[in-house]
């Protein structure tokens, strides 16, 4: 017979609302597995997949909370974290949830400082005799009026296909570097860099208004 305080011990990570009693089993013996053996990254990738969609709708709230003027970079970076040190880095004592919390805010602390030393570079950046900055006579680098927001245009994609889509244009990795990074195969990340391709175009050809982002 199974007591209570067994139960705890072998209860997986919090994730926000508590999973039924059959998928915290599961999860629980999934992170069992990973923490017995961290070279194992088939576990990690697959602990990465469940935790996605929970770190993103936590990223997104606090990068709102910290006023984050590039969200979707932020975001981007902290499910690049999810990958790389989040998961990987969890000891397996406290509750992953309040873990993640940490991670999450880290990472976007650094961005806002980041975002904040970049506000004051260009602000003391030197004038032309005329008042004009000399970033005046950049190109313009912003997203063309057709692109649409990280969030918005991945929304009906699956995580994996939103991620590979974020590593491969978005941060400009290769495909040899997503696949390394992920520990699949350069087949796996053509299929769902192809699939999810073509889904936004299909959503392209049904609303013409939105286009594609012009990094597609």
């Amino acid at each position: 017979m199974t007591t209570k305080n067994q139960e705890q011990r072998h209860s997986p990570p919090q994730q926000g609302t508590r999973p039924a009693p059959r998928a915290a089993r599961q999860l629980g013996e999934l992170w069992a597995a990973y923490l017995a053996d961290r070279a194992d990254q088939e576990l990690r990738n697959r602990l990465v997949e469940h935790y996605l969609p929970h770190v993103r709708r936590l990223a997104v709230s606090i990068a709102k909370k910290m006023r984050i003027r590039d969200r979707e970079n932020a975001v981007g970076e902290v499910l690049l974290a999810l990958v790389e040190s989040i998961v990987p880095g969890y000891d397996g004592q406290s509750g992953f949830d309040r873990w993640v919390r940490v991670c999450i805010k880290r990472k976007l602390i650094d961005q806002r400082r980041a975002e904040q030393k970049d506000e004051a570079f260009f602000v003391d950046a030197p004038s032309e005799p005329d008042g004009s900055s000399v970033f005046d006579l950049m190109p313009d680098r912003e997203p063309s009026a057709g692109d649409l927001r990280f969030a918005e245009l991945t929304a009906e994609l699956s995580d994996r296909q939103a991620l590979v889509l974020w590593l491969r244009f978005c941060r400009g990795m290769s495909l040899e570097a997503v696949a390394a990074l992920l520990a699949v195969s350069h087949t796996s990340v053509k299929v769902w860099t192809h699939d999810a391709i073509s889904a936004l175009q299909n959503r392209s050809h049904n609303c013409p208004s939105e286009g594609l982002p012009t990094y597609l």
